[in-house]
């Protein structure tokens, strides 16, 4: 039997004995001890934090704060933020591109896609996605983004309800297609995985 476990609003470090874990009442990012079970640190970070990722080494956990419209860059060797990034309207879901060179940070108030180059600390860009964004995964190699939306699109009364779904190709940073999904409705996060 297989067992698929998904995870949101945290992140597990990579030997699975620490997790990353946004307090989006208490503004902050708390660090727990996995087989302790216990709060280590806490660490705070903007207004309203919804969704926290690590660097691939680790160095580093980045924590979307959706009121304070920012991402906090903390230093995980320090646990202090060193950084703040600015985003588009509330912050939700974020990724790292495959080259771990720009942050993708999904903007749920404004409907777009900030492309913040992490070592300028700029935002280069926005991408228009679908209504009221907030999950968004990379596919196992990196190539590609999908970005969820949460409300769905104005329909007549009694139509069918749909959301959407935006894709985005991490080499050029632009979007390759935004579709409906039928009967699909408060996407929140989205998660993907090989079958082998």
């Amino acid at each position: 039997m297989r067992i698929i476990i998904l995870l949101f609003n945290l992140a597990v470090s990579g030997d699975g004995k620490t997790l990353f874990v946004v307090a989006e009442e208490g503004n902050a990012l708390l660090v727990v001890d996995a087989e302790k079970q216990k709060v280590i640190r806490k660490i705070k970070v903007g207004e309203h934090p919804h969704s926290v990722i690590l660097a691939e080494d680790e160095s580093k956990a980045f924590v979307s704060n959706q009121w304070s419209d920012n991402v906090s860059v903390v230093d995980l060797s320090e646990f202090k933020v060193t950084d703040t990034l600015k985003t588009g309207g509330g912050p939700a879901g974020l990724a790292l591109s495959a080259d771990g060179k720009f942050l993708y940070a999904v903007n749920s108030y404004t409907s777009n896609l900030s492309v913040i180059n992490l070592q300028s600390k700029i935002e280069e860009k926005r991408l228009t996605t679908g209504n009221n964004p907030t999950g968004i995964q990379a596919t196992p190699d990196g190539s590609l983004l999908f970005v969820t939306s949460r409300r769905t699109m104005a329909r007549p009364y009694g139509d069918t309800v749909i959301c959407e779904m935006t894709v985005i190709q991490d080499k050029t940073q632009k979007v390759m297609s935004a579709g409906a999904l039928s009967r699909a409705y408060l996407m929140e996060n989205v998660a993907l995985y090989a079958i082998r």
